[in-house]
């Protein structure tokens, strides 16, 4: 899945990608630089579309393989296989992804519309708050709920009680939590 962020000018594209590596060095995510699907590398660049200018990212991974199925909310309807260890993300993953690459936005007070190629989460300087319907752990591609909490205090995102996976980025959080 890649990730889209608007910037206005190179210099902006800069700090936007020194906010989010330095967030991804203390998170439980990294970046995959192999080659993927389209024949684009994974990691962070900055592309033109028209004339827009991007700040792309491919190939998000976890850093460790995860023990769950969080492709769904509710039990894993794969009851006849053993759930397969890897380092893809499903579920709260994204989740909690979004949540830090808004976090690493807000910390530079950044303005500009963020997407995935499955979502919208972030319009101009407001960060997307809830990723869930209210029927049976719908997905929505948008949300009427965005809120600006650039230079502020990091909030969590909304989601269905029950939703399978790992919520939370921070990696020293989760280590001591698991201890």
């Amino acid at each position: 899945m890649a990730f889209t962020i608007r910037v206005a000018d190179h210099d902006e594209a800069y700090k936007v990608i020194q906010a989010i590596q330095g967030f991804i060095n203390r998170s439980r995510f990294t970046l995959n630089l192999q080659r993927g699907q389209g024949g684009k590398y994974g990691g962070i660049s900055v592309e033109r579309k028209g004339k827009c200018l991007l700040v792309a990212i491919r190939g998000i991974r976890l850093k460790a393989k995860k023990d769950y199925c969080g492709n769904h909310a509710g039990p894993c309807r794969l009851t006849f296989s053993q759930h397969k260890r890897h380092t893809f993300l499903e579920g709260l993953d994204w989740v909690s992804w979004n949540d830090m690459l808004n976090d690493a936005l807000d910390s530079i007070g950044h303005n500009g519309d963020t997407a995935s190629t499955s979502c919208i989460i972030r319009k101009g300087r407001c960060r997307r708050m809830d990723y869930f319907g209210k029927d049976a752990g719908e997905f929505f591609k948008d949300s009427n709920n965005y809120e600006n909490h650039c230079n502020r205090s990091p909030v969590q995102s909304s989601y269905q009680a029950g939703t399978p996976g790992i919520f939370g980025w921070l990696e020293e959080e989760l280590q001591a939590a698991a201890s």
